[in-house]
């Protein structure tokens, strides 16, 4: 870790030489894995457009103690532990890869924000669930299962509804989501089945059911569905694991993570 840690500050230092280091915004974050080691990740965001979000040498840098549990940047295919890109944009988002062999929770905190002149507020988004998760106050933590997770997770600024982001409201007003406090979705171990409650007068088109790395493993459409809100589905042949469940009702799109246990 030691040795980590010196060449992850040897390389911002030498990035920082390239341009004012007061002028760079930083956003640093800890990665706590399934095995608890963490790993310190940096967004730095360079005046003039000094960087760009492809792979720069001298403000990106490489991961090069790769862990069993790992998360890192992924630029041009390449595990990063610094981003460093142009100015700052809050209309962006970065992607992570997620590498697990040991099943378990992992955790990301945001540890420092440095030189905004301004709040700023740093989400998780989780292109899966299409969900958000502030990290400025609470720490984002999930059980992930065993495997590489690649454009799901990525570190943004913006969330749909700030108002300048036009298009993600946009498409949020398309495709609206269920709101879940009047909507029931669990496994039924006992009988190994679906149970899917929307709202009243909200009528299901297609379920999808996903694995944890985003592979669609079962689909039901209005074919094999009946008129009422409340339905079972048969899960009989499912290996214990995560799943997502996507549903889509004539009132919005549903999505729900479920555990299946055998």
């Amino acid at each position: 870790m030691k040795y980590f840690t010196l060449l992850y500050l040897t390389v911002f230092l030498f990035a920082s030489s390239l341009t004012n280091a007061q002028d760079i915004k930083r956003v640093r974050v800890n990665v706590k894995t399934t095995k608890d080691a963490v790993r310190p990740l940096l967004l730095s965001f360079t005046p003039n457009n000094a960087a760009t979000d492809g792979f720069d040498y001298g403000y990106d840098g490489l991961c090069v103690d790769e862990m069993e549990d790992d998360l890192n940047y992924i630029i041009e295919n390449k595990r990063c532990v610094i981003q460093g890109v142009g100015a700052f944009d809050d209309t962006k988002q970065y992607p992570f890869g997620m590498f697990i062999k040991h099943p378990g929770n992992i955790e990301i905190s945001l540890d420092a924000l440095e030189n905004f002149e301004s709040e700023v507020k740093v989400y998780i988004y989780d292109s899966l669930l299409n969900t958000y998760f502030k990290i400025n106050d609470d720490t984002f933590s999930m059980f992930i299962d065993k495997g590489e997770y690649f454009n799901r997770f990525y570190i943004t600024v913006q969330h749909p509804s700030d108002e300048r982001s036009l298009d993600s409201r946009e498409n949020a007003l398309n495709n609206p989501q269920v709101d879940l406090n009047t909507s029931e979705v669990k496994y039924l171990s006992n009988s190994k089945e679906l149970f899917v409650k929307t709202l009243p007068n909200a009528q299901l088109l297609e379920i999808d059911m996903l694995n944890i790395l985003g592979k669609k493993v079962q689909h039901w459409d209005k074919s094999q569905m009946n008129n009422y809100n409340a339905q079972k589905f048969r899960l009989s042949n499912f290996a214990t694991g995560s799943y997502i469940v996507i549903i889509k009702t004539s009132s919005g799109v549903l999505r729900k993570k479920i555990i299946v246990q055998r």
